[in-house]
């Protein structure tokens, strides 16, 4: 007896597939794709109908795309939307990768078919080795601080990792010596102190505090529950340079979104270990092996967080002021001001509800892009405001603003220390900068010195 295997899969409701069935370009897997097997039971005779024979051959490695390579990026958990762009521009500037089409060759294979008793054999060409605008490169890997100071052990790593920055970007650096990242019971020598030392989640995301259990303010073993970010320019356009209006828009929407994120954790608290089989299942949710398959999840999920997050401060102070914190010191003073406002709400939630509420400076890539698009159809185009494509990320001072680095650094380093949830700055250099690397690092020095908590460094 003969037993034959069919691999595919069996379509119970064609939903949105009885329109839209999505293409591929790679070859192989638009084959898979093809494999819809017909709905079938034990005991059903099969008829055979036809049997193909396709002469394949062995296909190399295929180069990076540019798409494929911010794809491998985003995998391997490297850099974020915004950097991905100038990554692969630069890296072809310095022609550490070579982009360009390849011709490739005509083959010809051959498809055998049996249908009946009949035997018939087709050739077919095919163009192999051809590479249309692919690329190669290596990615990096992140990494974050060790000992700065010559007299310091590790500093050679310190440095080594300026020069590696200086020329492929990454690693971005952790500051754990904020007064916001540091933990009394962080000690150099204790081979446990990973349990005390600040971690980011992709770009910027972070968690430490622990209203629920002061005790275990930690980063392992829980995460950032639900995030949503408020359009403050928005609020601002609609307070006509009112700053007690905006201050009474901007309490009714963090009372919202406060509510909105609350509803949201009665759903995910409502869930049991049997719905999350790895978080919980497998204990890697803090508190979570204390917990039975049945068991609510409500308790454990309050070690994560319910963030609050914001975009376009500097577009909120120019309708506002008419100028922003990179412009005026009267802007960044209440600039300073609103966001401190918007930290002292998340901590009068979290005293209020025993929950984890903090603040988030948005990375938002997509989101400040959208929310302008809806604010100029609502509004028009504002001047510096709205008459951009996208509103600026978070604190930061405009990218489109002539500042030096460190100017830039000392008006964004003291949100860092208001954005509990996770926060980043970046500076821009112009410049092959691993041609000086003493001036790189005397960026990175003032950033540590003026505390920001996490720092990137673009050349």
């Amino acid at each position: 007896m003969t037993i034959q295997y069919a691999t595919g899969e069996v379509v119970s409701f064609d939903g949105f597939l009885k329109v839209y069935l999505e293409s591929t370009d790679d070859e192989e897997h638009a084959e898979d794709s093809s494999h819809i097997l017909p709905a079938l039971k034990e005991g059903d005779e099969l008829q055979r109908r036809e049997i193909l024979a396709t002469e394949k051959y062995s296909l190399a490695p295929a180069r990076y795309t540019e798409a494929s390579l911010v794809k491998k990026l985003e995998d391997l958990g490297i850099g974020r939307p915004s950097t991905y762009a100038p990554t692969i521009s630069t890296i072809q500037q310095r022609q550490y990768v070579v982009k360009g089409d390849k011709t490739g060759e005509e083959r010809t294979f051959t498809i055998d078919s049996l249908k009946g008793i009949k035997i018939t054999q087709k050739l077919k060409k095919e163009m192999a080795g051809s590479e249309k605008c692919e690329c190669s490169c290596h990615p990096s890997t992140p990494w974050k601080r060790v000992n700065y100071l010559p007299e310091d052990r590790n500093y050679d790593l310190y440095k080594l990792a300026c020069k590696v920055t200086a020329r492929r970007f990454f690693p971005n650096f952790l500051n754990l010596d904020a007064t916001f990242n540091q933990n009394e019971k962080w000690r150099a020598d204790d081979p446990e102190r990973y349990k005390w030392e600040i971690a980011t989640m992709g770009c910027r995301t972070r968690v430490i505090g622990n209203v629920n259990d002061p005790e275990r303010e930690i980063t392992y073993g829980r995460g950032n529950l639900s995030f949503t970010s408020i359009n403050l320019p928005r609020l601002a356009i609609e307070s006509h340079g009112d700053e007690k209006l905006f201050y009474e828009k901007l309490q009714g929407m963090l009372e919202l979104v406060a509510q909105q994120l609350l509803d949201r954790f009665e759903i995910q608290a409502s869930k049991h270990v049997y719905n999350y089989p790895f978080l919980m299942g497998q204990g890697v949710w803090l508190d979570s092996e204390k917990l039975g398959p049945d068991d609510e999840v409500r308790e454990v999920l309050k070690h994560g967080t319910l963030s609050i997050g914001f975009i376009g401060l500097a577009e909120t102070l120019k309708a506002l002021t008419g100028k922003h914190h990179g412009e005026s010191e009267e802007s960044w003073k209440l600039g300073l001001e609103i966001i401190s406002h918007m930290r002292e709400k998340m901590d009068e939630k979290s005293r209020e509800t025993g929950l984890n509420f903090t603040l988030l400076a948005t990375p938002a890539e997509g989101l400040s892009g959208r929310f302008v698009r809806i604010d100029q159809k609502k509004y028009g185009k504002i001047p510096g405001v709205t008459d951009r494509e996208y509103y600026t990320n978070s604190f930061h001072v405009p990218v489109y603003y002539p500042i030096s680095a460190y100017e830039k650094i000392r008006r964004e380093a003291p949100f860092h220390a208001l954005t509990n949830a996770g926060h980043i700055s970046y500076v821009e250099l112009d410049g092959d900068t691993c041609k000086n690397i003493d001036a790189f690092e005397s960026i990175v020095r003032c950033m540590k010195e003026n505390g920001i908590g996490y720092r990137s460094t673009t050349p």
